[in-house]
């Protein structure tokens, strides 16, 4: 039962204030909250005499409930050289790269090591995860974590290389330029761009 509700209140939480995660993932918290307050009336009819097999089976349940939302609402961490400036693109879908999926099922985020570059390539599809991107920033004093629309740039564009289309996610970190506009920074996005579809020999 309070499983439950702390499940509901979550979900509201993710809902109405402004989460990255957003309200997809509020219903489904909310959803499963549903489901927990069902298991719970029918593990108490079911264990009329056996209290502690109810304790038991509903102490693992709340385990099993708690790893999903953790893993749920895990992160994938950008790490940029110190100090990095300019933009990071995660080219998305290309064939032969690594997945971003956390290491072992144990760990809640995925660490992501930018290169020199500034280019990451996945075959991960840019739906086929539910966690927020952040990225490390150093160029500070103090090194933060930046999300999307709080203190990063972000935007979502299309590369094309060998006639095959790509989908690149595309950050700005650290100090921007006077003036510096993403609109009308257009050369060095197609800079970029020309020297991923080379790394990948497009």
């Amino acid at each position: 039962m309070i499983c439950a509700v702390g499940l509901f209140g979550l979900g509201l939480y993710y809902i109405f204030c402004g989460s990255n995660l957003g309200p997809p993932v509020g219903f489904i918290v909310i959803l499963l909250g549903g489901l927990c307050l069902g298991l719970y009336f029918a593990f108490k009819a079911l264990f009329k005499t056996k209290m502690w097999g109810q304790v038991i089976i509903e102490a693992v349940l709340i385990l099993l409930v708690f790893f999903f939302i953790s893993k749920l609402t895990g992160k994938t961490i950008l790490h940029p050289a110190p100090n990095y400036h300019g933009y990071i693109f995660v080219v998305d879908g290309v064939n032969g790269k690594p997945e971003l999926k956390p290491k072992s099922i144990l760990d809640r985020n995925t660490d992501v090591f930018v290169p020199d570059s500034g280019i990451v390539f996945t075959s991960s599809a840019i739906n086929s995860y539910l966690n927020t991107k952040v990225v490390v920033d150093s160029t500070s004093k103090r090194i933060k974590l930046l999300a999307p629309g709080n203190g990063i740039a972000y935007a979502i564009e299309t590369l094309t290389c060998g006639g095959k289309k790509y989908t690149v996610e595309v950050f700005y970190t650290g100090a921007m330029p006077p003036g510096w506009r993403y609109k009308t920074d257009t050369l060095n996005r197609r800079s970029k761009m020309e020297l991923a579809c080379k790394m990948m020999g497009k």
